[in-house]
């Protein structure tokens, strides 16, 4: 009998046991699904799975066009409204500017500069809005999450922007651009214009020097690629993750002294302000290197 108790007893500890475990281990998958990871989370909708940032950036998109709209109907009512002077301002100043630094280039790659910057600027703003509710409840990040915390996002837009400026490159010098990557055209001189050896010698060595040049250069546009994709990674995704760690400091020091009153969104103030200043260069940064790559593209010789 006093065995029997003994087994008893055994189990329900072992069953105890496992149990304080399973809750232990639920405890941190909840807590690693309601972080912010390097990649955002997929979500089901409907069947079809979207990640975090494409929701968010669908939100940004909404508010936009809603923005849009708000605007559409006040400048309708009253031209001198005070808001709609301030849009008017504002927009007129970021167009009048880019339209004088992409000056020369065609409307495509202006259209595409002045759509980065503004696309950038508009997703941070709406990021660090939402980023402040996901810190206050941090399982909001595995529904949202900021566009520019997407390292695939950012590879597009990079790629797309490098590109573009390749094949304005193209389309500004023709064919003689290839040279810029690989000297074929100084090989068609060697062809048409025979000279004694110790020209060709000299020809095969500037070939060889341009080839190297050639692969510099290739491995230059992939390395604009990389920069600006992980320059606005890394300092929105720095940002959001400073952010959330302010909130949760401040709630917990505010918890601490004053207990049963927690406002968790008023210390991080200023860390928010600095945060608005931030994701408003790195949108303005990123838009002047695409510009800039442009116009490389467009002086080269």
């Amino acid at each position: 009998m006093a065995a029997e108790n003994f087994v008893d007893s055994t189990k329900n500890l072992e069953h105890i046991e496992n149990e304080g475990t399973n809750q232990h281990l639920n405890q941190e998958t909840s807590h690693h699904q309601n972080t912010l990871g390097l990649f955002p989370n997929y979500i089901n909708v409907g069947g079809l799975y979207l990640s975090s940032t494409l929701i968010t950036s669908f939100i940004g998109t909404v508010l936009f066009v809603v923005f849009l709209m708000i605007y559409r109907f006040l400048k309708s009512k009253n031209p001198f409204n005070k808001f709609v002077n301030f849009v008017d301002r504002t927009f007129e100043g970021i167009i009048k500017f880019f339209d004088d630094v992409t000056s020369g280039l065609p409307n495509y790659a202006k259209s595409l500069v002045l759509f980065i910057f503004v696309y950038l600027l508009w997703n941070n703003l709406v990021g660090l809005v939402g980023d402040l509710f996901a810190g206050v409840v941090p399982a909001l990040h595995s529904v949202f999450r900021p566009v520019a915390t997407d390292i695939t996002f950012n590879a597009i837009l990079a790629i797309t922007g490098v590109m573009l400026a390749v094949f304005y490159g193209f389309q500004r010098h023709g064919l003689s651009y290839i040279n810029k990557y690989f000297p074929i055209f100084k090989w068609v001189w060697i062809v048409e214009n025979p000279r004694w050896i110790k020209w060709w010698i000299l020809k095969l060595l500037d070939i060889l020097l341009g080839l190297f040049v050639g692969i510099l250069e290739m491995i230059s546009e992939i390395a604009k690629i990389l920069s600006l994709s992980l320059r606005l990674f890394g300092n929105i995704f720095a940002g959001v993750v400073l952010v959330g760690l302010i909130i949760m400091a401040a709630g917990a020091f505010w918890g601490l002294m004053f207990k049963g009153y927690n406002p968790p969104l008023l210390f991080p103030l200023l860390v928010v302000v600095m945060e608005l200043f931030v994701w408003v260069v790195q949108a303005f940064v990123f838009a002047m290197l695409v510009a800039s790559y442009f116009k490389v593209a467009e002086s080269h010789h």
